[in-house]
């Protein structure tokens, strides 16, 4: 029943994103659910997080505001984080929590990843959640699931974003587990999404084609800048130190030193 209220909520949403002509991707476990799962209410999530471009912020915080969503007390910034949370609530009690992003992660290392434009050239119809839903390609969408385990929560083995993976990797064809290859070789990010498939297959038995986890293993490298986000020890300092040295000049720097203060 919660799972029923919280799509009429974000199927009026899309709507009217549509309606004020900005385009918005539905990502992570909100698209998962209507994709890759036999029915939304078996993908357990707390919001919906949607992917939109840097410059559609305002608009899309006026088509929020206009739906009666508010944001909650947050953490604000142009550096420290690329993401702003909404609540809908019906009489004090809370239906429907919308993330909004403008990147995929909120990481230095990970922010720029991927960009808006690049996914939404790519990106697929979500005809279970509506006509105007779309989400990332299957190629994407594994990318995104095996990046936001480590760069948000360190390698963290929860079973329903390891679970997202095991059934993300079922979706792609053979041309698609090529571009994969390509696109996680060429952003830095083969051991992180190495060991998410590694641990996909290790619970769940997923079905990898031996040649894609041969490249896998051989491009791995835990000399890879995002690989130091494997370790369940990291502490924010670490992160901290590492977003300052990403950043490509010390404005920015002094700039992401003042938010965080």
């Amino acid at each position: 029943a919660g799972d029923m209220l919280r799509e009429m909520e974000l199927r009026q949403l899309l709507q009217a994103l549509e309606a004020a002509r900005i385009d918005a991707l539905v990502i992570k476990g909100a698209q998962l659910a209507y994709s890759c799962y036999t029915r939304p209410d078996l993908r357990p999530r707390v919001d919906t997080d949607l992917l939109i471009a840097v410059a559609d912020r305002a608009r899309v915080a006026e088509v929020l505001h206009g739906l009666e969503y508010a944001p909650p007390e947050q953490v604000t910034g142009e550096l420290v984080m690329y993401q702003a949370s909404y609540v809908l609530s019906r009489q004090d009690i809370p239906v429907h929590t919308v993330d909004v992003h403008w990147r995929i992660a909120n990481p230095q290392l990970f922010a720029g990843l991927l960009t808006f434009e690049e996914l939404r050239t790519v990106a697929t119809d979500l005809p279970r959640l509506g006509p105007s839903a779309r989400g990332l390609s299957s190629v994407h969408a594994l990318l995104v699931a095996c990046v936001h385990r480590v760069a948000h929560h360190f390698d963290s083995d929860c079973l329903v974003w390891l679970y997202d993976i095991h059934l993300l990797t079922q979706t792609l064809s053979d041309e698609e587990w090529a571009d994969f290859l390509v696109v996680v070789r060429t952003r830095h990010v083969s051991t992180i999404c190495a060991r998410g498939i590694e641990r996909a297959r290790g619970l769940f038995q997923t079905p990898v084609p031996p040649r894609v986890l041969a490249a896998l293993t051989d491009d791995a490298d835990e000399r890879e800048e995002t690989a130091a986000y494997l370790s369940h020890d990291r502490r924010q300092v670490d992160n901290f130190l590492t977003d300052v040295r990403a950043l490509p000049g010390w404005p920015d720097r002094m700039r992401l030193v003042q938010e965080h203060l």
